[in-house]
This record gives structure tokens, sequence and C-alpha cells, in this order.
């Protein structure tokens, strides 16, 4: 294991001997002066002094050139981030003391770290507030970092990622913030970002993993509802969906043999990722997953019927003659046995035997046909175009009409804060 630097970053320019304190307090390896070209000669003072405690430790300085501009200084802080990451610095061992220079540089500097994890500190004087030049220091004051605590931004940033349908994103937001987050809301962070992997899984088609991490984050998460659910609005109403998702999943798990048979439940999923594809502006992909729907209908239907899959069907099956030797000629590589049937064949040949669901194709056929042709078209059949939501929801519609399905799978929704 790597060992990381204990690193002290100190703001200079008002009370020297609160600086020297601070060093002799915290006993850093490696010591970050962030001053500016008044306060630079401030330092040398600083280090002899502190070098009276025997202390041994590395220094860098940073030099601010305008300590009023809050921009500046705040970019100059980012010059402290490099030096922080060369030493592998682990965040709770870093402290910021922002007690010396201008109010303008202590706002940049805990503005330009706060959301690092680190630790803060600064020195009060006897009337509690922070020692100025001519004011002898009292005690230093250890803060806890504000951003451990509530770290809001971060927290709708990952709601956002998560309501959007975006579990990559938000899965590295909680998997980063609950790194850093305080102990008490550390371990609630580390199961749900299971649960965000869970689903992330779930909307790649990983119906296994997706499951098991689905069990797994709920397990963690169900332990510390008592203590959370009062501190997160919504939270409740996040379980309850996430645990009718996984009881939906859990059954389709068992009526796909695992996720290796298709199903009607599986046909549905597939739809529902569809018009979360939608739902982001992705019609392309969206429209893609809806002719695959159409295509594992078919495959439904036609096993339900002949006791076969599409992928392996002898040719005596096919009881029309006619459309036999079609197919033989079409359809059979030579040295074949079996018929690999695409979804205009399945679909014939469910209608050459009057099956409903063929029947039901067949009547919407000429409106499935038009939407085929601005499918065919697209970037990712065998045109250029791209497709939009009108086509999409045209599509969604000739589905929900012609087969009575419809997306019944609901994502939940996150409302952290």
């Amino acid at each position: 294991m790597v060992k990381t630097m204990k690193v002290l970053v100190l703001s200079v320019g008002g009370n020297n001997e609160a600086l020297v304190h601070s060093i002799q307090t915290h006993k850093p390896e490696l010591v970050i002066f962030y001053a500016s070209h008044v306060t630079i000669k401030d330092i040398g003072q600083v280090v002899d002094e502190a070098q009276q405690s025997n202390l041994q430790y590395e220094m860098r300085t940073i030099i601010v050139d305008d300590p009023n501009d809050l921009a500046h200084c705040y970019t100059k802080i980012l010059d402290v981030e490099k030096e922080i990451a060369k030493v592998n610095a682990a965040p709770e061992d870093v402290v910021v003391d922002y007690t010396g220079g201008t109010k303008t540089m202590s706002a940049a500097l805990v503005l330009a770290t706060v959301a690092r994890g680190y630790r803060y500190s600064c020195t009060e004087s006897s009337d509690g507030s922070i020692v100025s030049a001519d004011q002898e220091y009292e005690v230093i004051r250890n803060i806890k970092n504000p951003w451990l605590v509530y770290a809001v931004e971060e927290k709708r940033k990952l709601s956002q990622a998560f309501n959007n349908y975006n579990y990559a994103f938000a899965y590295s937001i909680a998997e980063e913030s609950g790194g850093l987050l305080d102990e008490s809301q550390r371990e609630f962070y580390k199961h749900l970002s299971v649960i965000i992997d869970g689903y992330w899984k779930w909307d790649l088609f990983n119906h296994k993993e997706a499951l098991k991490l689905l069990h797994k984050g709920g397990r963690g998460v169900q332990s510390l509802f008592p203590y959370v659910k009062n501190d997160i609005p919504g939270l409740e109403e996040f379980f309850k969906s996430y645990l009718n998702n996984r009881e939906w999943l859990t059954k389709t798990c068992e009526i796909t043999n695992k996720f290796n048979d298709l199903s009607e439940e599986m046909a549905v999923d597939l739809l529902s990722n569809a018009e979360r594809r939608a739902e982001q502006g992705k019609y392309n992909d969206a429209i893609a997953r809806l002719y695959r729907v159409v295509e594992m209908i078919g495959q439904i239907a036609f096993e339900k019927c002949f006791g076969v899959k599409t992928s392996a069907v002898p040719p005596d099956i096919i009881r029309d003659t006619n459309l036999r030797k079609e197919f033989i000629n079409k359809e059979m590589d030579k040295g074949d046995k079996e018929l690999k049937l695409g979804l205009k064949a399945t679909y014939r040949t469910l209608i050459s035997v009057k099956n409903d669901v063929g029947m039901k194709y067949q009547t919407n056929f000429n409106e499935f046909r038009s939407i085929m042709k601005a499918r065919n078209l697209s970037i990712l059949a065998h045109g250029t175009n791209s497709l939009d939501k009108d086509t999409f929801d045209r599509f969604n519609e000739w589905l929900s009409n012609t087969f009575n399905i419809h997306a019944r799978i609901t994502m939940p929704k996150l409302f952290l804060s």
C-alpha cells in the first residue's frame, strides 16, 4: 500500500505566530505556502520559528499576483492541487488553514478545495474571531468540511444523472462522492452505488448481473433505512419503486430460465428500454430496439406454435408447400438441415397457419411497411438518415395497437439533498 503524505496548506498574511502554531499543531510532512508578493517575505519568519520545534517537512510556495482578485486566486489554488497530487496525499491527510492572507485569498482557498474532501483549520482569538495581525492567537479550530456533510451539488448531479437514466455517470458520482463523505453517510452511498450499478447493468441488458447487484445493494440500503429516511426526501418512494423493479426482474428470471429464454416479459423489458432511449432523445437507438421487439414477439409466438426456435427450424414444420420451398431456397445455407427465419419469414409462417399474432401483424402490415421505409434509411439500418421523435411515436403506437404491448417498467426517481 502506497504511503500518503500529511499536507498542510497555509494562506500567508497577517499573524505569523498563528501560522507557526498551525504547523506545530498539525505536524505536516509537506507545507504549501499560499502567499502574495507582499506576504512572501513572511514565509521565512514562519519557517524559522517553526523549526524551533525540530519538525521536518518539505515546502512548496504558490504566489498570487493580485490577492484581491477572486478568479485569479482561485486559479492559483489549482497549482496547490497539483502539488498535493504529486505527493499522493489522501484527502483526509490534507489540512487547509485559511487563517492568513486577504479575505479574497481565504475565500478562494475554501471555494476551490471544498469538494476535495480535505479538512479545514483556522486560528481564533480570545473573542472567537479569526485571529488578525495584532491579536494573540487563542486556539486552533479544526473545522469539518461542509462538503463532506452536505455535498449538495454532487447529490444534485447524482440525482439528475440517475433520473435521466445516465446510470454510468450516476454510478461514478456515487462512487467518488461516497468515498469523500463523512462516515455517517459513507455507508449509505456505498450501498446506493451498488443499486445504481444494478440499474446500469439492467439498462445494458446484463440481467443476471443486474439482479445480483440489486439484491446486494438493496440489503445494505434497507439495513440503514431507519437511520437515513428522514434525511432524504423521497427515499421511501424510491425504495418502494426499486422493490417493484427487483420483484419484476426476479419473476422474469424464473420465467425465462435465468434470462436464457424469450418471453413476453423480455419483450416488455426491451420496449421499456426503448422508451428510456427515446426520453434521452436517442431515437435511432430507440427505434432499433422497437424493431427487435417486433421480431421478438414473432419469435415467441413461433416457438409456442411450432415448438422450435426460429433459429433452428426443420423444413418439414412449414406446412405450406410453396412457402417451404421458397424458404429452403432463400433461408437455408448450403449444407444446413435447418432453416434460420428472419422477421418477415417468421410472420409469413405464422400467417400461413392463421396464428393470432401473425394475423394481427398482417392486419396492420401496411403501416409497418411505411415505418420500415424510414427505419431502413436510418444510419443504424441501411442509410444515413437520423430518425426523429415522430417516427418513434408512430412505431411505438403501431406496436401498442397491433400487439397490445406496453412499457410497464417504471424506473425509480432519486432525490438526494
